[in-house]
């Protein structure tokens, strides 16, 4: 089963594995605003989760899933640490929830610069 839609704007979808007892793939982009960066920039990525992103997210009775998600990787020259945290609850019609999480980077010159985001609400539905 597969849940899609918009948040913030930006596409989000989820997929889960046949037995609905865990997510097998997630799709969010989240950004953190301006005023939550320590640069005064915009801040944006995307997170990648799921047993097929070697994330796993497993699925609880209830319905309920929360995961940390923390991905290292270095773009243009700069090392990044992006703690995800995402969490919510799957039914028949939908998956809801909210991301957050924090971020540092720390650039070629050895600026750091931090940011920090959410929780930011979504709504998927089947």
């Amino acid at each position: 089963m597969t849940y899609g839609g918009v948040k913030d704007r930006l596409p989000a979808w989820l997929r889960l594995d046949p037995a609905r007892r865990s997510i097998a793939t997630t799709h969010i982009e989240w950004a953190a605003a301006p005023e939550r960066c320590s640069n005064g920039e915009v801040y944006q990525s995307t997170l990648w989760a799921g047993y097929e992103w070697e994330f796993p997210i497993m699925i609880n009775e209830d319905g309920t899933f929360s995961k940390t998600v923390v991905e290292r990787y270095t773009d243009k020259g700069g090392r990044h640490v992006e703690h995800q945290i995402v969490r919510g609850t799957i039914t028949d019609d939908a998956a809801t929830g909210s991301i957050s999480g924090r971020v540092r980077v720390v650039k070629p010159g050895g600026r750091v610069v931090t940011c920090t985001f959410g929780p930011q609400r979504l709504r998927l539905v089947d």
